[in-house]
């Protein structure tokens, strides 16, 4: 008579260890989801505060262009 419950005993222990193994998978694969949503937000935001920087620039250029001009005509009238 052949005996199968050593090679029963192995299967449920391999089954066991996979089944382990998934969860260990799927744990890790939802942690790599909130890390990915969480730096795809941070690159939003990011992108977001680059944009503003950019129209700050922008306008601190043309506010400093108005006031060389108008440095420039407050020192012609001064001569005049």
């Amino acid at each position: 008579m052949v005996e199968f419950k050593p090679l029963e005993e192995k299967k449920n222990n391999a089954t066991a260890r996979a089944d382990q193994a998934t969860a260990e998978l799927n744990e890790a694969l939802d942690k790599k989801k909130k890390a990915e949503d969480f730096v795809a937000d941070l690159q939003a935001q990011l992108k977001e505060a680059q944009e503003k920087l950019k129209k700050v620039e922008d306008e601190c250029a043309k506010l400093s262009y108005k006031q060389d001009l108008a440095t420039r005509l407050i020192d012609g009238l001064k001569d005049e």
